[in-house]
C-alpha cells in the first residue's frame, strides 16, 4: 500500500507583473539556446507570453492555478513552460504535451 503524498504544498497565488516579466525572458532566453530553435524561421517576431489555469485537487475538490509560459510567433505555437514555484524561485520546464486548451491560454 502506498502513502498519500504529503510533500508541503506552495502558496497558490497569482503571478506579479515582474514575476511574469522576468519568466518570459527567461523562457525566451532558454527557447533561443535551444538548437533546435534555429530551424524555425517564423514570419512573425517571436514572443512569450504567461497564461494561467484553474487545475482542481481530485482529494479536496479546491482549485489552485497553474502557470504557463507560452512561446510563440504570430498563431504558430513554438513550445511551452510549465511554471513550478520552488522555494523562492519559479522554475520552467519545457513541455512535450502541450495543455488541450492552449489556444485559449495563449490569447489571455
Amino acid at each position: 500500500m502506498t502513502t498519500p503524498d504529503t510533500t508541503p504544498r506552495h502558496e497558490a497565488r497569482a503571478l506579479t507583473s515582474q514575476e511574469r516579466a522576468d519568466l518570459e525572458r527567461r523562457a525566451l532566453a532558454a527557447w533561443f539556446k535551444d538548437p533546435d530553435s534555429t530551424q524555425h524561421k517564423p514570419a512573425a517576431p517571436v514572443q512569450a507570453r504567461c497564461a494561467s489555469k484553474a487545475k482542481a485537487d481530485k482529494e479536496t475538490g479546491e482549485t489552485h492555478p497553474l502557470h504557463f509560459v507560452v512561446i510563440h510567433a504570430g498563431a504558430d505555437i513554438l513550445a511551452v513552460y510549465r511554471v513550478r514555484p520552488v522555494k523562492d524561485y519559479f522554475m520552467l520546464r519545457r513541455l512535450a504535451r502541450w495543455p488541450r486548451d492552449l489556444v485559449r491560454l495563449k490569447a489571455q
